[in-house]
């Protein structure tokens, strides 16, 4: 009984040792609920300031992209825009659509309407600097939305096109801008030149993905709306474009000649080349994956 005894004695303590800590944790519940406001305050605080520090961030990127772009030493020369790439490169991928479409109309708006009162005044020489300064920024504009990543041109559509926003007019200038770029710059001018050989993964890689940049805007519903007029009657500066206008006599089916290069490069150039590590052959084998629907949709397959 002795034993018995103590042993209830030792539950006892055991229950009031017990009590007492359950009876610490419930005082202690009673300032939880200030003690989360504080944490979720200091939260939510931390997520405003990091808010306003990657919205600074984002500003200073276009802002530093722009001002790279259109310094005079990168601006001088205009074809081919060399100088304008890494500023304008920068800016593009980092700007949202909406940010482009809205600096699309400004100086879109700036080359049609920014003639000086005092035209008559300028010489030959000012007056080839204000042509030129016009023409520096239709350049600039074909720059950034060329290198736009495709998923902003996409978000772009859906915003101002699809959905009937504000800017739809700009859009379709901004998408003709960006088919300029690609067909011109990056693709006749460069892989796809006569002098040219599409002789590497890389360049093949390069040029299926330009490519297909086109080939979006061709299939768009509306293709036959996207187009760029300018026109400054008192400095004679006439632009008049449209997509369908760039493939010529082959119209809106221009994309098939860069398909049958790539195709052609897939088959004989590369298959003669000896594929040095699996990572390049694995490569090859997705890009004929990737490359097959294009193919089979202009009847090349």
């Amino acid at each position: 009984m002795k034993v018995k005894h103590n042993i209830s004695a030792i539950l006892l303590g055991s229950l009031l040792m017990v009590g007492c800590g359950a009876q610490d944790a419930i005082d202690a519940t009673k300032d939880m609920p200030g003690k989360m406001d504080a944490t979720l305050g200091q939260i939510t605080k931390t997520n405003q300031e990091m808010e306003k520090t990657t919205d600074a961030i984002h500003k200073q990127t276009l802002l530093l992209g722009l001002e790279e772009m259109l310094k005079p030493e990168n601006t001088k020369y205009l074809v081919p825009p060399t100088g304008m790439l890494a500023g304008g490169e920068a800016f593009a991928q980092e700007a949202t659509a909406e940010e482009i479409v809205k600096l699309a109309y400004v100086w879109l708006k700036e080359v049609q309407k920014g003639i000086p009162d005092d035209l008559s005044q300028l010489d030959e020489k000012g007056l080839v600097a204000l042509i030129h300064e016009k023409m520096v920024k239709l350049t600039a504009l074909q720059v950034i939305t060329g290198l736009a990543p495709q998923k902003t041109i996409e978000a772009l559509v859906q915003d101002q096109i699809l959905n009937g926003g504000r800017y739809e007019d700009t859009a379709y200038a901004v998408l003709m801008t960006r088919a300029l770029f690609i067909k011109s710059f990056l693709l006749d001018e460069s892989l796809m030149s006569p002098a040219e050989k599409l002789n590497n993964l890389g360049k093949v890689e390069e040029a299926f993905d330009r490519t297909s940049q086109l080939d979006y805007l061709v299939r768009l519903p509306f293709a036959k709306k996207i187009g760029l007029k300018v026109k400054v009657t008192e400095i004679e500066l006439e632009v008049d474009e449209s997509l369908e206008g760039l493939g010529e006599s082959l119209g809106l089916s221009f994309p098939l000649t860069y398909w049958q290069r790539i195709q052609h490069a897939l088959e004989k150039e590369i298959e003669e080349q000896h594929l040095m590590s699996p990572l390049a052959r694995q490569r090859k084998d997705q890009l004929k994956q990737k490359l097959s629907p294009y193919l089979k949709a202009w009847h090349l397959l």
